[in-house]
């Protein structure tokens, strides 16, 4: 009686092993079909790939600089030796961004401004047309000047390049997606 239930059991978890691996190969299937008709649809060099890469270093400047606030309750100061101690400190702990800060994706530096030297002469910030006050009141400015490389204005229109860490909706994305599609056509 042993000797047949043997079988019958092996019959049971191959019942059980053979779709599980069947999805599993399924599953890695899609994630690498998916995942190159992704990284082919946004070349590297584009535009938009150009964008995303400014946008993921952006992030982790935000994230030092989040770091520095939790420990010390205040933003560093404004400019490249605010960005410095940012990463500097998050350095301490882990090695996070050895080289220091980041460029954006064309080779410039980012823009930081800490909210305290809003409305100094010299210093970037932009304000919210809409509201009359600056953008992120309460801690910082970190942006990129973008494709064009200039500054622009409060205007959307003039800074619409510009990738920023106070526009939630990424307005810019259209703008270079619209970069992206001309390059194509070129």
């Amino acid at each position: 009686m042993n000797g047949e239930e043997k079988p019958k059991r092996s019959r049971w978890k191959l019942l059980f092993i053979i779709p599980a691996v069947l999805f599993l190969v399924l599953m890695c299937a899609l994630v690498l079909v998916f995942g190159i008709m992704f990284l082919t649809s946004v070349p590297q060099d584009s535009p938009s790939g150009f964008m995303f890469r400014t946008e993921a270093d952006m992030q982790a400047i935000i994230s030092a600089l989040r770091g520095y606030h939790r420990e010390y309750e205040i933003y560093p100061a404004s400019g490249k030796v605010g960005l410095d101690a940012a990463i500097d400190h998050m350095n301490r702990t882990v090695v996070y961004l050895p080289s220091g800060p980041p460029k954006d994706a064309w080779g410039r530096e980012f823009t930081y401004t800490n909210h305290t030297d809003y409305g100094k002469p010299g210093v970037p910030a932009f304000k919210d047309p809409a509201a009359g006050d600056y953008y992120n009141p309460d801690s910082y400015q970190l942006y990129s000047l973008g494709i064009d490389g200039k500054i622009g204005s409060d205007e959307a229109d003039q800074s619409r390049d510009n990738i920023n860490n106070w526009l939630p909706k990424r307005v810019w994305r259209k703008h270079y997606k619209e970069l992206t599609r001309q390059r194509k056509q070129d």
